[in-house]
């Protein structure tokens, strides 16, 4: 009971890390592959050899999170522009942005 308890909760840290209000089937697979690899790391190197290949399927494949900063950076964008609105009349309708 305590590990599900632990995948739920986990299952939340990373919906909000993630800026979201519901949890979704991703942010269960996460937290069910850190549980994962934390057990197989506890394991003496033959049998977690053993267990990561028998479980691979269910360990999260590294994913780029430049989702979330792309996300904060539009929120940091909106904020910029509305300031600029504000305080200073002049019409303002394109804000230029250079990714490198």
């Amino acid at each position: 009971m305590r590990h599900i308890e632990s995948i739920l909760r986990m299952s939340e840290a990373s919906a909000k890390m993630h800026l979201r209000e519901h949890v979704r089937e991703d942010d269960v697979n996460f937290a069910i592959s850190v549980m994962l690899d934390g057990f197989i790391q506890s394991q003496k190197y033959t049998v977690a050899k053993i267990i990561r290949s028998s479980f691979r399927s269910y360990r999260v494949r590294v994913e780029d999170n430049s989702s979330v900063l792309l996300h904060c950076l539009d929120n940091l964008i909106k904020e910029q522009y509305h300031y600029v609105n504000l305080t200073d009349k002049t019409d303002v309708s394109e804000i230029k942005l250079h990714i490198e």
